[in-house]
């Protein structure tokens, strides 16, 4: 059978109920024959026992050939792949693997029941049997990958910190144009409320609008005007320009009174 099916003969269509489903689903594709029935369907509808009929069986009824497609395509897609899964098998080597299986195994079985009525089931067999060698391990030790999981994160970059001078700092603020009148005000306001100020206080209220540069300008006015507290340092934070946030560790510096303004 399987010969005859790798060599293009359609078993299940030459069987009846295969005759019968093959001339069905011509039927369903024959726009001529389609057409003729459903005028019939249509003429049934016009009937006098169609006025009985609710809205949804009358529309039932009309559509009967197009509801019937679908099901008759599932079944022609399930028979194709029929045909195509005992091409595959008879195709590959596992189905000589399994045949040559089948007759060992049969063979063995036979030699086994003509013995049965002749070797005692307590006889000693000389025969030493080896364990297998094949390593066995349970599914579960491995561990299954998640598609979203993105893996582990790049190590972050680490900088050694160095100390800014006053110098240092005064050049950044004069190369970048930083906002040292606006800073001043701010760092007075935020001071001016509480009575002492860091500049973690003044960031926390009023957001850098310069990002790292509005941070250079408060360490600016931090080593000119505040005091600094020795051995202590605060973590500040802000967001840069392109929306992401950023922090480091500072010296700590506190405004004790406010800053002149220039």
């Amino acid at each position: 059978m399987l010969e005859q099916l790798l060599a293009g003969d359609d078993l299940l269509g030459q069987s009846s109920v295969g005759r019968t489903f093959t001339a069905f689903f011509r039927m369903l594709n024959d726009p001529a024959q389609t057409r003729t029935a459903q005028e019939l369907v249509d003429r049934l509808l016009e009937r006098d026992f169609a006025r009985s009929l609710d809205r949804d069986e009358r529309e039932r009824l009309a559509n009967v050939f197009s509801d019937l497609y679908e099901p008759a395509q599932e079944v022609l897609d399930v028979k194709t792949e029929l045909y195509r899964s005992l091409a595959r098998f008879v195709r590959s080597q596992d189905f000589r693997q399994h045949r040559v299986l089948l007759e060992a195994l049969q063979e063995a079985q036979g030699l086994a029941l003509a013995q049965k009525d002749e070797v005692p089931t307590r006889a000693p067999f000389p025969l030493e049997l080896d364990l297998s060698r094949v390593l066995i391990s349970s599914v579960s030790q491995h561990r299954l990958k998640d598609p979203t999981d993105p893996g582990a994160p790049a190590e972050a970059e680490v900088h050694d910190a160095t100390a800014l001078g006053i110098e240092v700092l005064e050049d950044l603020v004069r190369t970048h144009d930083i906002d040292i009148v606006g800073l001043t005000g701010s760092v007075n306001q935020v001071r001016g409320r509480s009575g002492q100020a860091s500049i973690g206080d003044v960031l926390r209220e009023r957001p850098a609008d310069q990002g790292l540069a509005s941070v250079i300008g408060l360490m600016f006015l931090a080593t000119n005007h505040a005091r600094a507290r020795e051995g202590s340092t605060e973590i500040v934070s802000w967001r840069e320009l392109d929306g992401r946030d950023y922090a480091a560790r500072i010296p700590a510096f506190y405004f004790l009174e406010d800053v002149p303004v220039d």
